[in-house]
């Protein structure tokens, strides 16, 4: 039912200028594969088919608002990509006194019939990770750190390191026991995950 979802959502039209639909479903679309691939390799207790899915759900607030806030999700996409004062999405978010897209990506998974796992996802996909301690996390928990990661990684592989959150990933590299040598090695690899996408939104 999810990837019919996906299917769904993407015939709906966006009302916004700056903010297409063509660039929100390459991000969307590049963070599924990127979390497809890093629970085979990070999380193998995770399907890969619910990393995807949630990792191309995680941001779906963004959806949300640029179908019914057009004007301010064009207004926030283009202070994230200000190459002059870089920013996050949520920082922008706060700047303008905006709703935060994680709460608008609440309401728009219980009005889209979403699971669980993507509500739980949507909900913390920019939360700071704790260290794993020596009991195993919950799944929740492993699945929302993968998304987080993936988001990330999203970001560098599409060139928009600009809108990078250092904590999150900082976090991120420390929960999984990786170095910033290991991403850069894991973004080389990932870089097929691009041109995945591309081809997924060439139908769009």
């Amino acid at each position: 039912i999810s990837l019919c979802q996906i299917a769904a959502l993407s015939l709906f039209e966006f009302k916004t200028t700056v903010y297409t639909k063509q660039i929100h479903f390459l991000e969307a679309f590049t963070t599924g594969y990127v979390a497809e691939h890093m629970a085979l390799k990070l999380a193998p207790e995770i399907s890969p088919e619910v990393a995807y899915v949630c990792g191309t759900f995680c941001n779906i607030g963004r959806l949300l608002g640029a179908i019914v806030f057009p004007e301010v999700t064009d207004r926030i996409y283009s202070s994230t990509i200000s190459l002059t004062k870089p920013r996050t999405w949520t920082q922008a978010e706060s700047e303008m006194g905006e709703v935060g897209h994680a709460i608008l990506g609440e309401i728009a998974s219980v009005l889209w019939g979403m699971s669980d796992e993507v509500f739980a996802v949507v909900q913390n996909h920019h939360q700071v990770l704790s260290p794993r301690e020596n009991d195993l996390p919950s799944l929740s928990y492993e699945l929302n750190a993968l998304v987080s990661f993936s988001n990330q990684v999203s970001h560098l592989l599409l060139l928009n390191s600009q809108r990078i959150d250092e904590e999150v990933l900082e976090s991120s590299l420390n929960y999984f026991g990786l170095s910033r040598e290991k991403l850069e090695e894991l973004v080389k690899k990932m870089q097929p995950a691009v041109e995945h996408a591309r081809v997924s939104i060439s139908s769009i």
